[in-house]
């Protein structure tokens, strides 16, 4: 809706939805960027209005205050977006565009389910160019200080792909219909719905009668709507049934495809079924609303009574709107069904069962911190927009994987080891051995009695860390007596090392029939092409085979044809986006808005052969890079002195700036590999380095320039133009430049280094060392997100830029100095081959071992020291960090 009276026709968009629907009048969620804007007597009125339950407004004098007094409205901002994760509306209102975000438009939109209506309001622009060039709130972290002219490239292609979907109406603030789109002219009735069933209903029929005699899985099981939950809540009743203390269920979906209702009806399966202590938590309690209120339908369906069976206590927190908390059930015994903040895992010291919900939007070493000795259900959306995207599929549940794995070959090995240990006594003593019995407190080993002495009985349990064992009574014969004690130690080391590893089961389940709305839903679609939520999903093989490293050429990816929603170019755009997803734990759809805006960054892509005119090669590498500094030294200064944090950007520049207190270097111009991503497919050949050193090549200006080079971006718009483009139909443009260009077509920005900040790991660091990359900094304290320590590594490039000297390796002897010493305490955790890695490249640890230790050995037996002698545990810098 475009115009400056937009909000006010919000009432009138209600009324219509309200009239379609054939229930109760729709729940809607309305998102502003700060406040919404009423005035003071307004304010007050709905305030009052909401104590005493009565509306003083007008329908016909003010409509708008009448509908925020009488509706079921649920006002949000946009930075706490991450709250209504899980919730459902029947209309979702988005007041303020210029603060919206990719994150904020995915996690608003798909809470509306199908028949809903999104609103969209456009207060500030008067046509469609100017919401092209309108300027965001997120546009002032894109600018750095060299770098400061933005281009709405996201905002051009969200206008875009809304022309291009069927269900989608350009209105003004009276409603009128604006022919930007070719579908408004063609708007039909929706036909019938027709009340076939399909086969996986069907199937979902017949489960729930061949389990209706089946309690409490049959009463529960009936409340499901579709197959794939109905199957994922036999799995969570099933993990509980066996009351494993190291089992982990996993369950992983898109949005609207009812995560949270299982979750609830799984918790009640849990009460039927005895346990006592279940907590439950989310990033916020807003969050576990549908989980609250699954478990209570779960309770009504079963016969439960409120107040003579259970209590529900609410949140106390006004903003929060009162979430559910606490569930107290007091029908057989007293159980509990508690919310807890995800930072309080030591609270969980009586748990017996842990739900985690909206996982991905938890920090990972939250999430590690939760698991303990307990069931845990773990689920969380797969598409990456909570906040930590992929770091729980990466990460996470790849460590379970592997534990799980260990345990499964534990367990093998303990299940051989006994049926050895039978066939060793049958063939010794031609039956069974009857192994003792364990001991009790009572019971001395002289005063067991011989008859009580059962050698086919072990004393190992696999959920302990101990094992007790006895010794026979009677005594057997040489061999069958050292064969009997090997099998028991072996039978007693599988049990013990397998229960002390404390490896975790798991169990996957994931969920693809969606509820919220129906099965290929043109909006949910229309977001995932936009935001390239599905992207990973879409990367097939190579057409042609790998080909070799020399046989592909590295390519300029221009970002104005990039994102100019052309089909070819939208085609290129989602293999870039599946491989950045693919390849990389921390993801969000705002990563997509930073690559089209952003001044500062720029794209590359390593293509195969070309065998196919009429197609694109095969993207094999895809590399995203951010030019930084280029900072006056002035500006350094300023911001040394006031001891505030760096402008948004120039990462590498302000942090070594603080790091070796040095003001020159955020001067230089750098360039820093935001992420560079491989296909999966074909990982470890060579493809990363071969485009990597190809692109220190374009920098160094190793690459020699055509006669004609070609420009990478789009004349500005014309006035005649805009005017056009009000009366006509939403089009891609045509004046655009080359979607790839050669390396040889465009020039190199002028830049003394390249560096890359990375979450350290063996693997990555012996990639960046392996490329000629050096360490210069690596953070003492690990990330809140990953868990991981941020490193910064660094390459000189030739000395085409002043100061023509060797600047880095002053730094870099620095950083192996101080890292030496951090060993035993900052980087204790680190492996020895990694800490080897970041030390020995060029010698240096093992030319200062020696002479550390003569001088330690010196510095007892005498007061002073040389200054030869002091520069091998100072350095420059650390003498600036000192005066500082």
């Amino acid at each position: 809706m475009l115009g400056s009276r937009v909000r006010f026709s919000c009432y009138h968009m209600y009324n219509i939805l309200s009239k379609a629907a054939a229930k109760a009048q729709p729940s809607v969620l309305y998102c502003v960027s700060k406040q919404l804007d009423l005035t003071k007597d307004q304010k007050a009125r709905v305030e009052k209005d909401r104590v005493i339950g009565r509306c003083s407004f007008d329908a016909s004098g003010d409509p708008f205050g009448y509908w925020i007094s009488t509706a079921d409205i649920r006002f949000c901002k946009y930075d706490e977006s991450h709250k209504i994760m899980g919730r459902t509306f029947g209309m979702c209102v988005l007041q303020d565009f210029n603060g919206l975000t990719p994150n904020i438009l995915a996690r608003s939109i798909e809470t509306v389910e199908g028949g809903g209506i999104i609103l969209v309001l456009l207060r500030d622009a008067e046509m469609w160019e100017d919401v092209f060039h309108m300027s965001m709130d997120v546009h002032k972290r894109f600018r750095t200080h060299a770098w400061q002219d933005v281009v709405g490239r996201f905002n051009e292609r969200f206008v875009l792909s809304l022309a291009q979907t069927p269900n989608v109406l350009f209105l003004d603030s009276h409603l009128e219909v604006l022919g930007v789109s070719s579908y408004a002219f063609n708007v039909t009735p929706v036909p019938p719905s027709i009340s076939a069933n399909s086969p996986s209903q069907e199937e979902l029929r017949n489960l729930k009668l061949s389990l209706r005699d089946v309690q409490p899985a049959g009463k529960l099981i009936s409340i499901t709507t579709t197959l794939d939950q109905a199957q994922a809540v036999l799995t969570f009743l099933d993990a509980i049934s066996d009351k494993a203390l190291h089992t982990t269920v996993t369950l992983t979906a898109a949005r609207g495809r009812g995560k949270s209702a299982a979750l609830g009806l799984a918790i009640t399966g849990a009460i039927v079924m005895g346990y006592s202590n279940v907590y439950v938590t989310a990033p916020s309690p807003d969050n576990l609303r549908t989980v609250f209120e699954f478990v209570i339908r779960g309770f009504d369906a079963l016969g439960f009574h409120e107040h003579q069976d259970f209590n529900i206590i609410q949140s106390e927190n006004v903003d929060l709107q009162k979430p559910v908390v606490r569930i107290n059930i007091f029908r057989a015994h007293r159980q509990t069904i508690q919310y807890i903040s995800p930072t309080d895992a030591h609270k969980l010291g009586q748990a017996e069962l842990l739900v985690i919900d909206e996982a991905a939007a938890i920090p990972l070493p939250l999430v590690k911190a939760l698991l303990g000795p307990y069931l845990v259900f773990l689920s969380s959306t797969i598409n990456g927009y909570e906040g930590t995207g992929r770091s729980l599929s990466l990460k996470l549940i790849k460590q379970l994987r592997q534990q799980s794995a260990h345990a499964v070959a534990a367990q093998a090995a303990s299940q051989s080891a006994e049926k050895v240990k039978n066939e060793m006594a049958v063939a010794n003593r031609g039956y069974l051995p009857r192994m003792p019995k364990p001991l009790t407190e009572q019971q001395a080993p002289e005063e067991v009695p011989p008859e009580e002495t059962d050698l086919s009985a072990t004393t190992t349990e696999s959920t302990s860390t101990s094992t007790s064992t006895s010794t026979s009574a009677q005594p057997l014969s040489a061999p069958s007596a050292a064969a009997a004690g090997n099998i028991q130690h072996m039978i007693s080391g599988v049990a013990l090392s397998s229960a002390s590893s404390l490896n975790r089961i798991l169990r996957e389940v994931s969920l693809e029939e969606p509820i919220r709305y129906s099965v290929g839903d043109p909006i949910e679609s229309w977001l995932n092409e936009l935001l390239c939520l599905n992207a990973s999903s879409k990367l097939q093989p190579l057409k042609y085979g790998a080909p070799h490293p020399s046989e592909c050429q590295l390519f300029y990816v221009t970002r104005d044809s990039l994102f100019s929603y052309h089909k070819l170019s939208e085609d290129l755009l989602q293999q870039i986006m599946g491989l950045l997803v693919t390849s990389h734990y921390k993801n969000s759809p705002n990563d997509l808005q930073l690559l089209s805006d952003a001044p500062a960054h720029h794209l590359f892509a390593l293509l195969g052969p070309v065998h196919d005119l009429q197609q694109l090669p095969d993207v094999l590498v895809v590399i995203q890079v951010a030019l930084e500094g280029k900072i006056s030294i002035d500006a350094v200064e300023k911001m040394a002195k006031s001891h505030l944090k760096g402008e948004f950007g120039d990462l590498i520049p302000w942090t070594l700036s603080q790091q070796f207190q040095d003001n020159e270097f955020p001067s230089l111009s750098g360039a820093r590999v935001v992420r560079i991503a491989a296909h999966p497919d074909y990982n470890r050949m060579g493809y990363a380095s071969y485009a990597l050193q190809e692109l220190l090549k374009y920098y160094q200006g190793d690459i020699a320039l055509a006669d004609e080079l070609v420009a990478d971006s789009v004349a500005p718009t014309t006035e005649a133009e805009k005017k056009y483009a009000l009366k006509s139909e939403l089009q891609p443009r045509k004046n655009l430049p080359p979607l790839l260009l050669q390396l040889s077509q465009r020039r190199a920005e002028a830049l003394n280094y390249v560096g890359v900040a990375y979450g350290i790991s063996p693997e990555v660091c012996n990639f960046w060392i392996k490329n000629g990359f050096s360490p210069v900094y690596l953070r003492q304290v690990s990330s809140d997100i990953t868990g991981e320590f941020s490193c910064i590594m660094l390459r000189q490039l030739k000395n085409l830029l002043p100061p023509k000297v060797d600047w880095l390796s002053p730094y870099v002897v620095d950083f192996r100095t101080r890292f030496s010493f951090l060993l035993g305490y900052a980087f204790r955790t680190f492996s020895t081959s990694l800490a080897l890695r970041l030390l020995v490249p060029d010698g240096f640890y093992v030319k200062l071992f020696p002479l550390l230790t003569t001088f330690t050995g010196k510095i007892i037996c005498r007061s002073q020291i040389t200054g030869k002698e002091l520069k091998l545990l100072m350095s420059q810098h650390d003498i600036r960090r000192l005066k500082s």
